[in-house]
């Protein structure tokens, strides 16, 4: 092969390559599952600056903007490295407690208040109280009973520790129970971990004024999202106990 021959078949050869990366644009590259991308494209890096001749750079983005934490857009409730929070739409594994169940234990109940008196209750968060705003459900019993209405129990206690403004459930024989809410249309109210359900149930305990009323045992039970069939006990009321922790 003469001189002039090789400058050809090299002059061809390196216009070849130059024709080929003019149709690439940027080329492919990097490792690890860096992805091949265009100059100007969101999160894309190229190797030389944009004054220099763009033909023999490489641009990518680098995994780790495409793998890892960073992507994991689907973890519902994950931390990413940015640290936003990211949510997929599915439902949390966590219960949401929404109602609370009061179930009457007094064995021996009788009189125009038999029973336990429920004045008010409410969900204690940080030192803020959120009385119940509706009632769900309830059993009213007591053949003389003369405190059947259940809204009495709804919003902040307001008997006064007096023979008024509560209801009586009709003790244990008569199966009464109250069923109650705490959102409302302006507020979605869920009892959580650390919380304290307090009870104004009106014995001695709530109205110490009042020493000979009875401190009625009621059983306090909190529901998990919606379904009011089933419920976690709590604890019992009565002998002076009337506020519980959310454990």
């Amino acid at each position: 092969m003469t001189r002039n021959t090789l400058l050809f078949t090299l002059a061809l050869a390196l216009s070849t390559l130059a024709t080929g990366a003019l149709a690439l644009g940027c080329q492919p590259g990097g490792f690890g599952g860096a992805t091949p991308c265009d100059r100007g494209d969101e999160g894309c890096e190229c190797d030389l600056p944009e004054d220099e001749d763009p033909l023999s750079e490489t641009c990518t983005i680098p995994a780790d903007d495409e793998f890892g934490w960073a992507w994991d857009d689907t973890n519902n409730g994950t931390t990413v490295d940015d640290g936003t929070t990211v949510d997929d739409g599915t439902t949390d594994d966590t219960p949401s407690y929404r109602f609370v169940l009061l179930e009457d234990m007094t064995e021996r109940a009788s009189g125009d208040a038999p029973g336990a008196d429920i004045d008010a209750v409410a969900i204690e968060k940080d030192g803020v109280d959120y009385y119940a705003t509706g009632v769900v459900d309830y059993n009213i019993g007591g053949s003389a009973n003369a405190f059947t209405d259940p809204s009495q129990a709804l919003g902040p206690p307001d008997s006064q520790c007096t023979k008024q403004n509560f209801v009586s459930l009709g003790g244990l024989q008569a199966d009464g129970y109250l069923m109650l809410e705490f959102g409302s249309s302006s507020r979605d109210v869920t009892i959580e971990s650390g919380d304290r359900i307090v009870v104004y149930e009106l014995g001695s305990a709530v109205c110490p004024n009042q020493p000979t009323w009875d401190n009625d045992p009621t059983r306090v039970s909190i529901s998990i999202s919606d379904e009011r069939s089933t419920f976690e006990e709590l604890f019992v009321t009565g002998s002076g106990q009337n506020i519980a922790p959310v454990p």
